[in-house]
């Protein structure tokens, strides 16, 4: 046991530990919610982090009160013995998600932050408590909900881009294609050509019905976001015994914003422009498939990834279509794959340097 000035220093390392975390998961997911906004041309790229900024920030304050299971399933409970769940075991699982989520940010790839995450766990639960490990705790309360939601995406999305196509041609609505001006994240602006829709729905332009619903349904991703991503954070700064769950709430708020703001443009491009081309309703469709199954399995306690669903909504939505652009997925699988098992090296690592 430590003392507990000891105690409280470790403290203030899982807090910054887990704020670094916050930064990376911004940076990494921040654009997740408006990718489709982004890719299809509704909105310039500031005006895209603006509606991701404010959307996700109320989700993240709100997520004590809509998502409180999610904030236990990641605070380590159950996975390992109560005596391992030392601010040493907390602080390593925080950086090495951490360090995971920057590497691929880096190179703009959209990862997990729940991936890398539950990798941390496993590979600091492996050095902190051997075979009292409880593995089989992750099966159905992480595994399950993760492996299957992108799955689920790929289908709702497709499903909703195909009836709200057949709705738009029985209502004589038509897509009229045009050069448009469009504002890049990490290049000038350069001139694309862009889907308009032409005609009217009971006198109002269906262009802007389709509009200010494809930003409702953006808004409502990233609100998804907060309630998701900001919990499973949370999870391990209420070991710290630094912050409360409010105050830790902000906190962390704060930095994914700021992650955000400062290092998300080359993820938006990847998932903006890569993976398949978009006009305003496949965007809408991909992202009500996205808000949906966030915002439910946040209800649920279900621990899915923002990351996978909101990539596999853009995706499904590219195959109906007909327009999903396979060497572009390729090397997002790849990430995948590899995030759980980097994050999962990167703890053990880190809890058995000697600072514990």
């Amino acid at each position: 046991m430590l003392p507990a000035r000891e105690l409280l220093l470790m403290g203030w390392v899982v807090l910054v530990a887990g704020l670094v975390l916050a930064f990376a998961n911004g940076a990494n997911d921040n654009m997740k919610g408006v990718a489709t906004l982004y890719g299809s041309g509704s909105l310039s790229y500031r005006a895209c982090l603006a509606v991701a900024t404010l959307s996700t920030a109320v989700g993240s304050l709100s997520c004590v009160i809509v998502a409180p299971k999610l904030v236990a399933a990641f605070s380590a409970k159950g996975l390992v013995p109560d005596a391992a769940l030392t601010p040493a075991f907390l602080a390593a699982v925080a950086l090495a998600a951490a360090l995971t989520v920057l590497a691929a940010t880096w190179m703009g790839l959209p990862i997990s932050t729940t991936h890398a995450l539950i990798g941390g766990l496993v590979g600091a639960g492996f050095v902190a408590a051997g075979p009292q490990l409880a593995l089989s705790s992750l099966g159905s309360v992480f595994l399950l909900p993760l492996l299957l939601s992108p799955i689920a995406s790929v289908g709702l999305a497709a499903g909703i881009y195909l009836a709200g196509r057949t709705v738009r041609r029985r209502t004589g609505i038509e897509a009229e294609t045009g050069l448009y001006i469009q504002q890049t994240a990490i290049a000038a602006p350069a001139g694309e050509l862009r889907a308009r829709y032409v005609g009217s729905i009971m006198g109002i332009s269906a262009h802007a019905i389709v509009t200010t619903a494809h930003v409702a349904s953006a808004s409502l991703v990233g609100l998804a976001r907060g309630f998701n991503d900001t919990p499973k954070i949370l999870g391990l700064l209420v070991g710290s015994a630094v912050l409360t769950p409010a105050s830790g709430a902000v906190a962390i708020t704060v930095m994914m914003g700021a992650g955000g703001l400062i290092a998300s443009g080359r993820v938006a491009e990847t998932l903006a422009r890569k993976i398949t081309p978009m006009n305003e309703g496949q965007g809408l469709a991909g992202n009500f498939a996205t808000s949906f199954l966030v915002v439910a399995a946040s209800r649920l306690g279900l621990p899915v990834s923002t990351t996978h669903v909101a990539t596999g909504s853009i995706f499904g939505v590219g195959l109906a279509a007909n327009e999903a652009r396979w060497a572009a997925i390729h090397p997002i699988l790849l990430a995948w794959v590899a995030t759980l098992p980097l994050g999962a090296l990167l703890a053990a690592i880190l809890i058995s340097l000697p600072w514990s």
